[in-house]
């Protein structure tokens, strides 16, 4: 499933199911904004939420999916344009359904490289020579099936695996000296999007520890501009991964 321009309400749901539990939410404004904290469920008795999906490819009923699971995530914004997202999702059999209504969303809803406030690995200022930035999560579930049915049972989860790009234009000998050094990061992106109320939408997302896995290239005195793998591990202390998305829903739970 691909979104060429991220929703920030939808996102949630999203993410509710990736990472296996609902977030911790604070009302941030009056009935207006809501700050979500998203991280990695790690008690693995628990039921893993579901998203049921409708997808209107039948002529009079839409196609409704109950019971998927969001396997993988892949985030990517490039210069000059919006975040997009493709989600990885185990299926069910589907069911017919009503059409559902179409829903307008206002152009603060969506969130685009020029909305990027802040990126840095730990206290080194990225911006702004940011060219592009990927992140990859994947759960890495296999299908289940059982009873020698063609239909899946459930997911299987594997190895949590979190991996990315960054696109970079060196500005300065410090930022050069950070990805030289090959040490570990802690690597934070900060959205800032559209008027909420008296704040805006926003999108935080922190890895706590990541290591690059290539070098940048310099060609004599060119400008230094290169797109760098990474992985990220968990930190000794903190989270793998957290996503703070602020917007105007409520609730995930």
């Amino acid at each position: 499933m691909q979104y060429v321009r991220l929703d920030v309400a939808l996102f949630g749901w999203l993410l509710k199911s990736l990472f296996g539990k609902a977030p911790a939410t604070v009302e941030e404004q009056l009935a207006t904004r809501w700050a979500h904290t998203f991280t990695l469920q790690d008690d693995p008795t628990v039921v893993w939420p579901s998203l049921s999906v409708d997808v209107g490819l039948m002529n009079t009923t839409e196609k409704r999916y109950v019971g998927c699971l969001a396997d993988s995530l892949d985030l990517d914004v490039a210069d000059g344009g919006p975040l997009g997202a493709t989600w990885g999702i185990l299926g069910r059999p589907y069911t017919a359904a009503a059409f559902g209504s179409a829903v307008a969303r206002g152009t603060q809803d969506f969130l685009t490289h020029s909305h990027i406030t802040t990126i840095e690995l730990d206290d080194v200022a990225l911006l702004p020579g940011l060219r592009l930035l990927s992140l990859s999560i994947n759960n890495n579930m296999e299908e289940a099936f059982e009873h020698s049915s063609r239909n899946i049972a459930r997911g299987e989860f594997g190895e949590l695996e979190i991996t990315g790009e960054l696109g970079y234009r060196y500005t300065n000998q410090t930022q050069l000296d950070t990805f030289l050094a090959e040490t570990a990061r802690k690597l934070e992106v900060f959205f800032t999007g559209g008027a909420l109320g008296n704040a805006s939408y926003a999108l935080n997302i922190t890895l706590g520890k990541i290591r690059f896995t290539g070098t940048p290239q310099m060609n004599q005195q060119e400008q230094v501009i290169h797109t760098i793998p990474f992985k990220a591990y968990k930190p000794t202390s903190g989270n793998f991964v957290d996503i703070v998305l602020k917007n105007a829903v409520s609730t995930y739970a």
